[in-house]
């Protein structure tokens, strides 16, 4: 039986373990995130950022989340302003006329 660590544990190109300042560099761009993006969209970036700082690993060589937390760590909690108001707020019903007695 081959151990789970030997399969694919060879880094390839773009890929390998983050350093401890790549990952303290996303957990400070996922707390941040949350102070741009309030409400569901700043959490779900927030997640993923920590789950990529989390799992250690390179996984592609677009370099997406890196490029994500660069975004996140330039903005401003003004410049996230904006894109809340895009974000839908839960619908909430009308309160029904009181019943004459």
């Amino acid at each position: 039986m081959t151990p789970l660590t030997a399969i694919g544990s060879e880094p390839t190109a773009g890929r390998g373990l983050l350093e401890l300042h790549e990952r303290s560099r996303m957990r400070a761009a996922a707390r941040h995130a949350r102070r741009v993006y309030p409400g569901e969209v700043g959490e779900l970036i927030h997640r993923e950022l920590i789950a990529y700082a989390e799992f250690g690993i390179r996984f592609s060589v677009d370099a997406l989340v890196p490029r994500l937390a660069t975004r996140i760590l330039a903005m401003t909690a003004a410049d996230g302003a904006e894109v809340t108001a895009i974000v839908p707020r839960r619908a909430t019903l009308p309160e029904e006329p009181a019943a004459a007695s």
